[in-house]
């Protein structure tokens, strides 16, 4: 019997020890775990195997002494029919939980087949054995501090509880821990996170809350983005100063007269933000401050002041915007309809230099109903269903023949989002060629785009002094620069050392 005890023990420490081998380095951010010596990883395991399974074989001796007394197999019978019915209530709620299929596992390789396995025995086996002993030693406690209350063939637990607590608290965790987790995104991971936030946040919108991390519910289910000082944006509260307009200025200019002189064409564009384009969707205790924004400083200083002048787009979408949503509802970015404004203004500007190249028109895609960009009722957790826009779908065949995601190395520039640099090949080798500095809400505009240049290369960055080598290696036609009304600071660090 003590063989079988002994053996029993030994296994259920060999599967904690391999159960914790596996997560711990997730769990605390130690990705560089799995490179140590093979040797080392051994010592490791079969260290915290022994000492787990010492425990566990003194665990299993009170296990086994007790369910052979009736008030221990009433105890063990009631355990096991709450521990059962805690795993259908997650199973149920479809939270994290042991029936999950181990199909879902393969894409982590063996040590996701081997961390679910364990998951079922810890779950099953040990997990119920752990809990009892506890309860047992709860019970004999409770004998010693209340004497009237007797109970028989009480056995003392004679190993350390806190570790018993350690493994509990470990192995219920297992429930709600995936591989993915790290310590300091657990908020976001944890099991069933994401139902109980939609739930909080479906409640806080339905009874009338507005504010949320980066999102403000405003007026006709229309979602405002606040963060990077859209809001004082939109309240004119942080203008350039006179010193930063000739600076910008300056810079442009500069930049204008390189390209020039090397026959490039350069074209400025600044996508409004959201909120200038609808601020009759902005609620009423966020008043208008300032008497101009920064875009209206910028756009006034180069009528005075400058040779090169930025594309203002605000009266198109303007004008647009009375016959179609040219924004989403939901989202941070202009739709298709806003972005097909901005491309065709961008087309119209070049025809002067370019002739041949014509823009498509309206008449050429098909309007479908979409919820379209919904990031900022995701970032609330509110439900997607209340989001209502239009996309546009091309009825032109395509003449882009190939596009490539890349990343630079040594970075041009800032980093806005991911892949860094894309370029397309269009069929026709004949037409010019594109380089364009941009950040997200180019997403919408460079399928367009590549329609009419025989190579397009974009960048998820801000031209700095690096520009020079990227004309030099790209050889463009043309330059565009995009960036929206919100990033309008990042024009001061234009053309500067990226050091």
């Amino acid at each position: 019997m003590k063989k079988y005890i002994a053996g029993i023990a030994l296994g259920c420490g060999a599967i904690v020890t391999l159960d914790g081998m596996i997560r711990s380095p997730y769990i605390f951010n130690m990705h560089g775990f799995w490179n140590y010596p093979r040797l080392v990883l051994i010592i490791i395991f079969l260290a915290g195997t022994t000492i787990a399974a010492w425990l566990f074989e003194k665990g299993i001796r009170i296990f086994i002494n007790q369910v052979k007394t009736r008030s221990g197999v009433r105890l063990y019978i009631g355990l096991i029919s709450l521990y059962i019915l805690f795993l259908i209530m997650l199973l149920l709620l479809r939270l994290p939980n042991p029936f999950t299929l181990l199909s879902s596992f393969w894409i982590q390789g063996e040590r996701g087949v081997l961390l679910k396995t364990c998951d079922i025995l810890i779950h099953f086996i040990i997990i119920p054995v752990i809990l009892f002993d506890i309860l047992v030693s709860l019970r004999d406690r409770i004998k010693i501090i209340i004497p009237r209350w007797s109970v028989s063939e009480a056995i003392p637990l004679n190993y350390n509880r806190s570790f018993i607590a350690v493994l509990v608290v470990a192995g219920l965790a297992s429930f709600f821990m995936s591989p993915g987790i790290n310590i300091s995104n657990m908020g976001n991971t944890i099991g069933g996170s994401n139902w109980l936030k939609e739930i909080y946040g479906r409640v806080r919108y339905a009874l009338g809350d507005q504010i949320y991390e980066i999102t403000l519910a405003a007026r006709e289910h229309w979602f405002v983005y606040t963060g990077e000082d859209s809001l004082d944006d939109y309240q004119k509260i942080q203008p350039f100063t006179p010193q930063d307009l000739a600076d910008i200025q300056g810079r442009l200019d500069q930049l204008s007269g390189f390209l020039t002189s090397k026959g490039i064409r350069l074209i400025v564009v600044i996508p409004p933000n959201k909120n200038t384009i609808y601020p009759q969707f902005m609620p009423p205790q966020i008043p208008i401050l300032g008497s101009q924004s920064r875009l209206d400083q910028l756009i006034g200083y180069e009528k005075d002041h400058g040779k090169f002048k930025v594309m203002d787009l605000r009266p198109d979408l303007l004008q647009a915007g009375k016959k179609f949503q040219t924004y989403y509802s939901c989202g941070t970015h202009w739709n298709d309809f806003g972005a097909f404004i901005a491309y065709h203004d961008i087309m119209v500007s070049m025809e002067e230099y370019y002739p041949k190249l014509k823009p498509h028109e309206l008449s050429d895609y098909r309007i479908v109903n979409s919820p379209g960009d919904t990031d900022l009722v995701d970032s609330a957790h509110l439900d997607r269903s209340i989001c209502k826009s239009n996309d546009l779908v091309p009825l032109y065949q395509s003449q882009v023949i190939a596009e490539q995601h890349w990343t630079p190395i040594g970075d041009t520039a800032w980093n806005f989002n991911t892949p860094m640099g894309i370029t397309t090949v269009n069929a026709d080798s004949t037409l010019p060629r594109l380089l364009m500095y941009r950040d997200s809400f180019a997403n919408g505009l460079a399928q367009e785009l590549s329609e009419h240049f025989s190579q397009a290369v974009y960048l998820s960055a801000v031209p700095t002094n690096e520009l020079y080598y990227d004309v030099d290696i790209e050889k463009p036609d043309v330059v565009i620069i995009e960036f929206t009304e919100r990033n309008l600071f990042l024009f001061k660090w234009f053309m500067i050392s990226r050091n």
